[in-house]
């Protein structure tokens, strides 16, 4: 019995190939030279992200988009940034204060 309906988009894609580097989003797999790269699913999507925009800039949006796909939300890819914090910084000594 084969799968026909709700099948993933990326099961039909062909493979994108950028020089050494092929990327399979089938099966989830990349090659460089020949050689199989074995990557966790957030660096897969974020390689096949980079291919499919090759000599495009892809801004940081478009990385935490992709990277959402995998990794809904951790301290290194959250999906709505704290703002940085900025430290207190402490007092100059008066003697390295400024003069009046």
């Amino acid at each position: 019995m084969r799968r026909t309906e709700g099948r993933d988009a990326a099961e039909d894609e062909e493979p994108l190939i950028v020089g050494d580097l092929k990327v399979n989003p089938s099966t989830h797999e990349v090659f460089i030279g020949g050689r199989e790269v074995s990557l966790t699913p957030a660096e897969f999507q974020l390689t096949q992200l980079l291919v499919k925009n090759h000599g495009a800039v892809v801004s940081r949006g478009q990385i935490e988009k992709e990277l959402a796909k995998v990794v809904p939300s951790t301290p290194f890819c959250p999906v709505n940034p704290p703002a940085p914090a900025i430290p207190s910084l402490p007092s100059a000594p008066s003697s390295l204060a400024p003069p009046e």
